[in-house]
Parts: structure tokens; sequence; C-alpha cells
């Protein structure tokens, strides 16, 4: 499928999907509003030669712990785990994430932050050349499966990253949002240290419906700056499509999330699942969100 009518059918889906907004995002940082939140997700990359068990693949566990008005405390950690049969788990830890959210706006409509944080390199790689052949390894997997967020996968990493998003009601009807930034990435690779710098940017459009059903999608882009080469070859970019119900302080969702570039595999997608807890009830979430329910 062409990618502009991709990108129509997507936007025509979300349109009629819904009637009322929500506060959560499927891969971009997390909204800048007053409310605590833990995310947990967990998400399988849809390839024909690759059999893995139900509860094998890419599980982000991901906090935001409201500190005042004016700051949120962000914390992230990726865990992969593959079972291919009775005999054979594996299971290994990705790149933790320590942020902290200054929230610059505060409107009856907008919700607007800059996002400061690093991945320490915790990552560890536990996939022997034995199953190498299948997974490609821990790293491997895990870029593959949410290229966006590529700096929670490899080993013997360190990255800072700084960005800001903002999000915006409109007409109680829908909420849109944006995300620019940028990741520092520090490797070292046979006794090595190579520096390279990335730019992250992504838009969203979300419609929940009436009894706390919603649908979004996500448009999202990674572009390396410090390599030679057209914008073309040095980018990939991905769309996220989710289907979600709330309750008054619990989230649940489905997603598929997929490429417009060619990443060499017989790829099918990615399929995903979320759950939401939030912590607290907020008058400010409803203000922002009038008819999402929480």
């Amino acid at each position: 499928m062409k990618t502009p009518k991709l990108i129509y059918l997507i936007f025509v889906f979300s349109i009629f999907a819904s009637r009322s907004v929500i506060g959560q995002t499927i891969e971009m940082s997390m909204i800048p509003d007053n409310v605590s939140t833990f995310k947990l997700d967990h998400s399988q990359l849809l390839i024909s030669d690759l059999d893995l068990k139900i509860f094998s693949g890419n599980y982000n566990l991901n906090v935001k712990q409201v500190i005042n008005e004016k700051v949120n405390l962000l914390a992230g950690i990726p865990v992969l785990h593959f079972r291919v049969d009775n005999s054979r788990n594996k299971t290994g830890i990705g790149n933790l994430f320590l942020g902290i959210q200054f929230k610059k706006s505060k409107t009856d409509k907008i919700r607007s932050a800059v996002n400061v944080g690093v991945y320490l390199p915790t990552a560890s790689d536990p996939i022997s050349s034995r199953d190498r052949v299948l997974f490609g390894g821990q790293t491997e997997y895990g870029i593959r499966t949410n290229l966006f967020e590529f700096p929670k996968y490899p080993d013997k990493t360190i990255t800072a990253q700084i960005g800001y998003n903002s999000f915006r009601s409109l007409s109680n009807k829908l909420r849109i949002g944006f995300e620019l930034g940028s990741n520092i990435v520090v490797s070292k690779r046979y006794s090595k240290t190579e520096t390279d710098i990335f730019a992250r940017y992504g838009v969203s459009l979300l419609y929940p419906k009436d009894k706390g059903f919603n649908a979004q999608v996500e448009l999202l882009g990674s572009a390396i700056l410090t390599q030679d080469g057209s914008f073309g070859l040095n980018t990939t970019h991905t769309y996220a499509m989710s289907l979600g119900y709330n309750w008054n302080r619990v989230g649940i969702g489905v997603y598929y999330r997929n490429y417009f570039d060619d990443l060499n595999i017989d790829l099918k997608g990615v399929f995903g699942t979320q759950l939401f807890l939030f912590t607290q009830n907020s008058q400010d979430r409803k203000i922002l969100f009038p008819k999402s329910g929480i």
C-alpha cells in the first residue's frame, strides 16, 4: 500500500472511531498532566518463521510520578523474554530510563512539557549463539519491535534524551499532540567509543468513544544526524493504531505497529497490549479530558 493512501486511511479510521478524549499515548512520551501513571506494555514481532510462545516478547514498564504542579518524574525499563520450547527460556533487561518532565503550559485545553532524561547502560544480552539465528540477539529484536525508542536496547550504551511534547484538546472531540526531541547516543564497541545524534518526532490523534472506548493513531519518526547520506536513507518512520477501554483508574488497550521502511525482514508488523493504572483521580485530567471519565 502506498504511504499517502495509508496515512489517509489511518486518519479516517481515527475520525470515525470515537467522539471524546482521554489521556494516554501508545509510544510517545507520557502526557504532562498531574496524574501519576503506571504503564505496562507487551509486544511481539509478527514474523512468519519466528514461533515464540504467547508470553514471549518485549515488556516495557513505565512510571510517571507527579511531584508537584511543575515537575513529574519519569522512569522505565524494558524486559525481553524469549521462550521457544519447554527447555529454552531466555530473559534479559534493557537500559533503565530516568527522566524529569518540566510542565510548561497548563490551560483548560493544553498540556506541554520539556522532557529530559538518560538511558543508563544496564542492558544485558542473554541470547546464546544457538538461539541468535532465531532472534538476532536481544538488541536486534528489541530495536525491531520499537525503533522509535531504540536506545532502550543496545548494551554498552548510554543515551541522553531531551524533547518537547504538547497535547491539545479541540472542542471536546479530538486530542492532538506532537513530540520533537533528540537522542545523543554514546556506545562502546571493540574498545572504541562512538557518539551519534538522532532526531525524534511524532504526531498523534485520539478520539474516544462513549462509555470509555477509544481509538488512537501515532505517526513517528527517527533520523540520524551524524551520518552522511540522504534524508530518506537516514530516517525510519512507523505508524501505530490502538483501540482501548478505560475505567476510572484503569485502562487497557491493544495496538498494531508497522514501518513505512523496508527492514529487510519478513515482518508483518508488531502486535501489542497495554495496561494503564492511574493512581489518583484528578480534576486536572477532567479539565483537559472532560469526557474521559478519568
